[in-house]
């Protein structure tokens, strides 16, 4: 038997309502385990928990819905070894992939802004993950596997082009303000750090630097954040006011 070596350092349990990185990477095991037919999104959502429940049933767990760190290693296994194999340039990735196309697919996405991990050529939850929320910037179905119509969308999408700066126009806003929530369209917690940008113009993912703000990443949308407008996010509801509105300088940063 195919042992996986590393286990989960996720912050587990989640459960229906929980939203982000845990999340994305509890879905993409359960699309690569056969449990999930959506698409990983963040957002622990009715289908999602009725994927968990499946799995559950499967691996004799406690049908409750919810996922702990035991069934989390539990699917990580499974889902390794159902893809374990070498892939090859150009070819179809998955978890549990190694090879010189899991180096290619990680150096591109690495490119784009959405994964921070090791060149290494092993695709585990880390590269879905990242290969997942790449997907769904694409409008392809966010599986986290890496099939013939993702691999033409990395392979023809230019890489950001870092050290270019941008003149917008800043608004500021917290996880304090009316109407605002605890939690980005991306999954990212609101916070000093975040900035909600126009995907057209801005990817999201992308790393940033601010005048007058300091390092921050492009995690959110919103309906009024079009063309060159970016929307800051802060701490506090009083440091966003203090912010006010601006033109500010943003740099593109690798």
């Amino acid at each position: 038997m195919f042992l996986v070596m590393h286990t989960q350092a996720q912050a587990f349990p989640v459960s229906e309502g929980s939203r982000g990185e845990e999340v994305y990477a509890a879905q993409v095991l359960l699309i690569a385990g056969g449990f999930l037919g959506d698409g990983a999104d963040g957002d622990f959502g009715g289908k999602t928990k009725a994927a968990v429940i499946k799995a559950q049933e499967h691996f004799g767990f406690e049908a409750n819905g919810t996922v702990g760190n035991a069934l989390y290693n539990m699917l990580l296994e499974y889902a390794t070894n159902k893809g374990k194999g070498t892939a090859d340039s150009g070819g179809e990735v998955r978890i549990g992939s190694r090879g010189k196309g899991v180096e290619e697919v990680q150096e591109k996405l690495k490119a784009f802004g959405y994964y921070d991990g090791l060149i290494d050529g092993v695709a585990g939850v880390k590269t879905a993950v990242a290969v997942a929320k790449f997907q769904r910037k694409c409008g392809i179905w966010s599986s986290g596997i890496v099939n013939k119509e993702t691999r033409e969308a990395i392979e023809t999408r230019p890489a950001k082009r870092a050290g270019k700066t941008i003149t917008m126009h800043a608004t500021a806003y917290s996880p304090q303000d009316p109407g605002v929530g605890k939690y980005t369209a991306t999954g990212a917690r609101v916070r000093k750090g975040i900035v909600a940008v126009d995907p057209k113009v801005i990817p999201l993912g992308t790393k940033l630097y601010i005048e007058g703000y300091g390092e921050a990443v492009a995690a959110d949308v919103g309906g009024g954040i079009k063309n060159y407008v970016i929307d800051i996010a802060f701490d506090t509801h009083s440091e966003a006011i203090a912010f006010g509105r601006r033109n500010v300088v943003v740099t593109i940063l690798e």
